[in-house]
């Protein structure tokens, strides 16, 4: 609903230039979207045919906000710098996004009440708020939308690691140590 809620008055000639709350264009075009124009007695009044594609749905971010199998996910870029840049249509960036059950076989959990990440894991070290954010930086790659693992390539995380690709198969370092590797399916 926000999305919707301008601040100043959108005149129609100025739609790419005035910002909702969060700071986003609309992204109405006045002639195709407009279905009914207003003046009320605090501003203008638009009806729409369309909704505002707000940047947390637009982008990337709608993805992770959508699928309830990656709440912690969510939660763990909310605890992190990376929300926002995540949430950023102007980033270009690839996410490997981590279910729930991976948070959970790996001893993370959330405590809502508390509004702090909880670590049962001694391999994964003693502070959940580190181990969080490494974590999830290692998920990220910024400057690069991999929408392919056919190839080969290593490619720089967030975190300043590196993963590697390669015909389908991908793992960072850890994992080459274990043997595990993940496997383009397994990313759907």
């Amino acid at each position: 609903i926000n999305a919707h809620l301008f601040r100043t008055t959108v005149w129609p000639s100025k739609f790419e230039t005035t910002t909702n709350l969060y700071g986003e264009p609309a992204r109405f075009d006045p002639v195709a979207n407009i279905t009914e124009k207003k003046i009320s007695s605090n501003g203008p009044f638009y009806g729409t045919n369309i909704v505002q594609a707000t940047d947390a749905f637009y982008t990337v971010l709608g993805d992770i906000i959508l699928n309830p199998d990656y709440s912690l996910m969510l939660q763990g870029l909310r605890t992190t710098e990376l929300y926002y840049v995540v949430k950023n249509p102007n980033v270009s960036l690839t996410v490997f996004m981590i279910p729930n059950s991976v948070f959970e076989t790996l001893g993370f959990s959330y405590d809502a009440d508390r509004s702090s990440w909880n670590l049962d894991n001694p391999e994964m070290g003693t502070n959940a708020s580190i181990g969080i954010s490494r974590l999830i930086n290692m998920h990220i790659i910024l400057n690069k939308e991999l929408t392919d693992l056919s190839g080969d390539d290593i490619v720089e995380t967030y975190a300043g690691e590196y993963i590697r690709y390669q015909t389908g198969l991908l793992w960072a370092a850890g994992n080459r140590q274990k043997s595990e590797f993940v496997t383009a399916s397994k990313m759907k």
